[in-house]
């Protein structure tokens, strides 16, 4: 009883200090996760999944993949489709086919197995991860649409390819798979039918509940949750897999209804999230064994070499044919495919029942798609940030901000670095300021800056400094920390707080949980905004030999303030509290003009 209830608690453990230490090596966190299950489970016995859960470890796995594509299909804008969803459909319907034909070939002659099984590891491997492409795009500042074709692909791909691999294998179990491709196509069409009707009714129930106030706010969360489990058995009862689909069309209905929000439900969902993959990604690695591994060789290594360099591209360079995209982009987004949770989950679930129907390669079915999991996103991982410099679709150097608050000094301010070339991105949870800010002409969006979903939502193209300017102190500091692991903390910054001895001393926030204070010493938000008030403007300032930034604060003395500095290389110098940079002649002042108060 103490032995089991040890390993059972050990597996959350190990999970998480698994993605801990994924993030402070910023290494790819799956890879962290397979090599600690695989230490606790085949290397030391430490944990044994089929001891611990027994037959309840295959439907746990199958209820958490649904929670994890309910999750991602909540991070689906109906607006980002809009832009993107002629390239995204073929992606998932010729990429997907290409990609299923051309690794059962792959597999059937590099692996010499038999076509059934080839059939069967192509389907799988035709799901990409959704959880393995967020933490790369996170890092990444990709032009255009790229981040959120990727995040697209990867959701729709998760249950298109699961259904298709299910369909497969109950074909193989039948031993109907003679029946060709009209068959699989109509299991196909019934599964999507199903999934959709049930997605859509049941995000429309749950809306109707929560506008209704059936559900009190402290419980929606945990409604949601049930109701997920609920529709994706339900779904399931009727047709196998169609549960898939149906989570995935839940959140997606959910996200992009007006009526209600949701925030709310997406942070708890998110943080959940974590939790299952950390888990399990341990228990699906603790149940390998060394046998799967002993037969790796060259015919093993060439068929994963087609699979990234041949298969893919060919399968992305048909799917965007005649697109919007450039030749760079196409290459890309034909070296982006790591293959995550769901792949996993389901060769999983597969190698189990091969293994007990005795078919050949069941084990090899398993050990070749997790050797594929880690491949993939090894090498996508390390490779994707370099992959994009070099086809220059990702700035290295971003000079635009984001800015949190959208009050008018942040407006005027983001107007004036617009006009001078640089982007500029709003975020406040200020609904009317946003509004304002849109009017205005501005890019801005209504959220709340310490949202955990936040960072893939917006669209950072361009964007590589952080400025906080809200009126909330803590909030500013704990927006500064967050964004300093995105932009480098030696470009966030923050409006001083408005207690600075007590912040320095150390009773309110410490030196190093800030960002770099912005403009001057002394510059509180209250103390900013009283400047704005009194007939502040922003305003431009050209230096030469003849007005240098010397003549500059001589004429204008305690009226005039220097924000930002733009260089002769047209980069963008934020002037703050200590360390300012020097402005040279030649160069270009953004200044806030004010009356002195009296």
């Amino acid at each position: 009883m103490d032995e089991t209830l040890f390993a059972l608690a050990a597996v959350p453990i190990l999970g998480i200090s698994a993605s801990w230490m994924s993030w402070r090596l910023k290494f790819p966190s799956i890879v962290v996760l397979l090599l600690f299950g695989f230490i606790a489970g085949p290397i030391t016995g430490f944990i044994n999944p089929e001891l611990l859960l027994g037959k309840t470890l295959l439907p746990l796995v199958s209820i958490s993949v649904a929670i994890i594509l309910f999750e991602g299909g909540l991070s689906l804008r109906l607006s980002d489709f809009k832009k993107i969803g002629s390239v995204v459909i073929k992606l998932v319907t010729i990429g997907v086919f290409m990609t299923w034909v051309l690794a059962t070939a792959a597999a059937y002659f590099f692996l010499k197995w038999p076509l059934p099984l080839s059939l069967l590891l192509g389907a799988i491997l035709t799901i990409t991860g959704p959880t393995v492409i967020a933490p790369m795009l996170r890092s990444l500042r990709l032009s255009n649409q790229m981040g959120s074709v990727l995040k697209w692909e990867a959701m729709l791909n998760d249950p298109i390819g699961a259904i298709l691999s299910v369909l497969i294998f109950e074909a193989i179990l039948a031993g109907t798979l003679d029946q060709g491709p009209l068959w699989v196509f109509w299991g196909l069409v019934k599964t999507v039918a199903v999934g959709i009707g049930f997605g859509i009714f049941a995000g429309w129930l749950l809306k109707y509940f929560f506008v209704r106030h059936w559900v009190p706010e402290f419980l929606h969360s945990s409604v949601a949750l049930i109701f997920v489990i609920a529709v994706y058995i339900l779904s399931n009862l009727i047709q196998a897999e169609a549960g898939l689909i149906a989570v995935t069309l839940m959140g997606f209905f959910l996200t992009n209804q007006k009526d209600i929000t949701i925030k709310h439900i997406i942070e708890f969902k998110e943080n959940l999230q974590i939790i299952l993959i950390a888990s399990i990604f341990i228990l699906l690695a603790a149940r390998l064994e060394l046998s799967y591994f002993t037969h790796i060789g060259l015919p093993t290594v060439l068929f994963l070499c087609v699979l990234l360099l041949v298969i893919r591209p060919v399968a992305v360079f048909a799917s965007t044919w005649k697109s919007d995209f450039n030749v760079r982009e196409r290459t890309f987004l034909a070296l982006m495919a790591p293959r995550g949770i769901v792949a996993a989950a389901v060769s999983s679930v597969f190698a189990f029942e091969l293994n007990r129907a005795q078919l050949d390669h069941a084990g090899d079915l398993l050990s070749v798609t997790f050797l594929v999991i880690i491949v993939t996103v090894t090498f996508y991982g390390l490779a994707a940030s370099k992959i994009a410099r070099m086809l220059k679709i990702e700035q290295p150097n971003p000079q635009g901000t984001l800015i949190a608050g959208a009050h008018p000094a942040a407006q005027a301010i983001a107007a004036e670095l617009n006009k001078n070339g640089f982007e500029t991105l709003l975020v406040d949870n200020n609904w009317f300021n946003v509004n304002q800010a849109l009017r205005n002409g501005l890019r801005a969006t209504t959220a709340n800056i310490l949202s955990g979903e936040l960072i893939d939502e917006l669209r950072l193209a361009g964007i590589g400094k952080f400025l906080g300017m809200t009126p909330n102190d803590e909030v500013n500091s704990l927006a500064a920390l967050r964004f300093a692991e995105l932009f480098g903390r030696a470009e966030v910054y923050q409006i001083a707080p408005f207690n600075r001895e007590q912040s320095d001393t150390g009773e309110g926030m410490r030196q190093r949980l800030h960002g770099s204070f912005l403009f001057q010493n002394d510059l509180s938000f209250s103390s900013l905004n009283q400047k704005f008030q009194t007939q502040g403007r922003i305003k431009t300032v050209l230096l030469d030999k003849d007005y240098n930034y010397e003549a500059f604060k001589a004429q204008h003395g305690q009226r005039a303030m220097a924000l930002f500095v733009i260089t002769d290389s047209h980069e963008l110098k934020v002037m703050t509290a200590k360390n300012p940079p020097v402005p040279r002649d030649g160069q270009a002042l953004i200044v806030l003009e004010y009356e002195k108060a009296e």
